[in-house]
C-alpha cells in the first residue's frame, strides 16, 4: 500500500482526497517513472535513475523538466518524504514525471518495506518461454516504458497456468530478459547474461550484479547467443529488478536449478549497495 504523503511539484502533500494529484492525473498526460529502492534513508542507485530519466526525456523529445536540472533537490525532498512517511527500514520511492499538455509535473510517492536489505525472494520461480517474441535493434528496448505493454500482455497470458513468469526471446531466438527483469545464468563460476544487442531491457541493478560477480572472482559473459538449448547446461538462474528485488529461479520448464552462488552474489550486492 502506498504511504499517505507524497511530493507534488516540490511540496509534500497529503494524498487523502487527492485533489491536487487528481487534477494532474486526469488531464491528458504522458508519464515517465522510475522506481528507486531505498534503505535506511539512502538511495544508492539514485544517480543512475536520474541518468535514465534524462535519457528517456531526450529520446522522446519531451519538454525538459526543470527538476532534472537540480537532482540534488529531488534527492533532498525524496529523503524528506521517506522520513515523513516513517519508512525507516526500506522501500521504493517512485518518481513520476507527468506531462499535462507541454508542462511536466513531478510526483513522488513511496512504498515502505519491512526488510532492512535489498529484497531477495526465498521462493524460487518456475518459468516458461514466452510464445511471442521481442524484436531487437530498437534503441528504446532498454527502457521500461517501451516494454510495459508487452510485459503486461505476457503476464495476462500466464494467468491461471503453472508458471510464475516467462523468458523472452528475440526474433533470432536469443534470450533477452524475463518480464520486467534482467536474467542471469551461472555455470562453473561464469555468470552469463544477454548482451545489449539482443534488445534486452536494462534495469539499474544490472551493472551492480556484474560488479558483484567480478568482485567474487567470476568471469562475465554477455552473449547474444543464449538460447533455449543452453538452459540444460546451467547450474543456477536468477532474475533481478530494482522494484522486485533479486528472484531465485527454481526451474525453467522441466529443468531445475540450485541457488548456492546466487545467494553469494546477493550478499555481495548488499555490500555494494549498503557499504558500512
Amino acid at each position: 500500500m502506498v504511504a499517505r504523503f507524497a511530493v507534488e511539484d516540490g511540496k509534500i502533500v497529503d494524498t487523502t482526497g487527492r485533489q491536487g494529484l487528481t487534477r494532474i492525473l486526469f488531464e491528458k498526460h504522458f508519464i515517465l517513472s522510475e522506481k528507486i529502492w531505498f534503505c535506511h534513508g539512502q538511495m544508492p542507485l539514485f544517480e543512475q535513475h536520474i541518468h535514465i530519466l534524462r535519457e528517456k526525456v531526450g529520446e522522446l523529445k519531451l519538454p525538459y523538466p526543470k527538476e532534472l536540472l537540480n537532482p540534488a533537490e529531488i534527492l533532498r525532498i525524496s529523503k524528506r518524504l521517506i522520513n515523513k512517511n516513517k519508512a525507516y527500514k526500506s522501500g521504493l520511492a517512485t518518481l513520476e514525471f507527468i506531462w499535462a499538455g507541454d508542462v511536466p509535473h513531478l510526483v513522488i510517492t513511496c512504498t515502505p518495506f519491512s526488510e532492512q536489505h535489498f529484497p531477495f525472494s526465498g521462493k524460487g520461480l518456475l518459468l516458461s518461454f514466452a510464445d511471442i517474441v521481442k524484436v531487437s535493434g530498437n534503441p528504446l528496448n532498454k527502457f521500461d516504458f517501451f516494454n510495459a505493454i508487452f510485459w503486461e500482455t505476457l503476464e495476462y497470458r500466464l494467468q491461471g497456468g503453472r508458471y510464475d513468469g516467462a523468458i523472452i526471446l528475440n526474433e533470432k531466438k536469443a534470450i533477452t530478459e524475463s518480464i520486467n527483469t534482467n536474467i542471469f545464468f551461472i555455470k562453473d563460476n561464469i555468470l552469463y547474461t544477454p548482451s545489449l544487442d539482443t534488445g534486452c531491457y536494462i534495469d539499474a541493478t544490472r551493472s551492480v550484479v556484474l560488479t558483484a560477480a567480478v568482485m567474487l572472482g567470476m568471469k562475465i559473459v554477455e552473449s547474444a547467443r543464449l538460447s533455449k538449448k543452453i538452459i540444460s547446461d546451467m547450474d543456477e538462474a536468477f532474475l533481478i529488478a530494482e522494484d522486485r528485488g533479486m528472484l531465485k529461479v527454481m526451474g525453467i520448464e522441466d529443468r531445475r536449478f540450485t541457488h548456492n552462488v546466487t545467494t553469494t552474489i546477493n550478499k555481495k550486492l548488499n555490500e555494494l549497495l549498503l557499504p558500512e
